[in-house]
């Protein structure tokens, strides 16, 4: 977790096959694979960026809720992923759940 004034985004770290199970799990499909989630693809060196926007409750209205993946080639890295049923469909606060907010994550990235 990291936190700043006003808000603040967490990470997650996968192994890319821990990753590629979790996504056919209910939590995996929930928010990944709803009919509601936008996905887009973000430019970011070294690796391939996936963020999305999805919606609380129904499809209507602009995305509520952003969320993002990184895919390096040995770590995938889930940025503001929802810990279970209930939070996936709650609708996001804070100045990095926008699109903007997200790309400014993904592409802040750094490898250590």
């Amino acid at each position: 977790d990291y936190e700043a004034d006003g808000g603040g985004v967490t990470l997650d770290l996968w192994m890319p096959e821990a990753w590629e199970r979790f996504k056919t799990t209910r939590l995996g499909r929930l928010f990944w694979r709803s009919r509601c989630a936008r996905r887009s693809e973000v430019p970011v060196a070294g690796a391939r960026a996936e963020i999305y926007g999805g919606r609380a409750g129904d499809c209507r209205g602009e995305p509520d809720r952003w969320l993002a993946t990184v895919h390096y080639a040995d770590v995938v890295v889930a940025v503001n992923m929802p810990y279970g049923t209930m939070s996936a469909d709650t609708p996001g606060s804070g100045p990095y759940n926008s699109r903007e907010g997200m790309e400014a994550v993904v592409k802040g990235l750094t490898r250590r």
